[in-house]
């Protein structure tokens, strides 16, 4: 299988393209990145990475590079707080993803052969509102932009029914591997605020593109539990 990765230097897609190297089903991984890899980075023959200057446009050499993949999964994002503005915050988490899932729909899916439909893998989060005339009192444009996209994916799947299928994954927190300190924390506050591995998310992740899911929105419980049946081959 050959997939499509972004975000692949942050912490969720660092682990998505470990666990890609190392799955024997996944024969190809095409890295959508602003620039190359940082040397220490996961690297395997079967990574190809390809530099893209505008997340809003994909052009042909780029789209002919991606022919062949049967799935994206998308951890390119963050919250409002990494970005320089709001606005810049909405272009990575609204925009970007937005114009790649058209991209793919128009170019990738009809090349997957009858009753195929290419899938998108949108890591949400947990406290997702869709309903946007909400406030809310914590995380209020966080939880805007990610339920504004939600919505626009899923009204694109609905507009290509036969060709793209939508997965919003929304995990609570993810501990990153092998930190003792986040570690701890996390397990202070799970009470009200769910956490899960790393790797449990990844594997999920990977796992949803393969087989699809029977859920659109993918909660945190459902996602554990998948990314541990994964991991230990269940």
């Amino acid at each position: 299988m050959k997939i499509i990765l972004t975000g692949s230097t942050g912490m969720i897609g660092t682990e998505v393209l470990t666990q890609s190297i190392n799955n024997t089903s996944i024969t190809e991984i095409v890295i959508l990145s602003r620039r190359a890899l940082p040397p220490t980075h996961p690297t395997s023959p079967k990574i190809k990475t390809i530099i893209i200057s505008d997340f809003l446009s994909y052009p042909s050499q780029v789209l002919n590079e991606l022919v062949g993949a049967e799935a994206c999964i998308w951890a390119l994002g963050g919250i409002p707080s990494r970005f320089p503005d709001l606005a810049t915050a909405r272009k990575v988490n609204i925009d970007y993803p937005l114009a790649a899932a058209k991209a793919f729909v128009e170019t990738l899916a009809p090349g997957l052969g009858p009753g195929k439909k290419f899938r998108f893998i949108y890591v949400s989060g947990h406290a997702v509102d869709r309903d946007l005339s909400k406030q809310h009192r914590f995380f209020n444009d966080a939880i805007h932009i990610k339920g504004e996209i939600e919505n626009k994916l899923v009204q694109l799947e609905a507009d290509n029914a036969d060709k793209l299928t939508v997965y919003l994954p929304r995990p609570g927190s993810v501990i990153p591997p092998n930190n003792r300190l986040v570690t701890v924390l996390v397990k202070l506050t799970t009470s009200f605020y769910p956490a899960m591995k790393g790797e449990e998310f990844a594997a999920a992740m990977i796992d949803v593109a393969f087989r699809g899911a029977e859920e659109q929105a993918l909660s945190h419980d459902v996602l554990q539990k998948r990314g541990r049946n994964a991991l230990s081959g269940v």
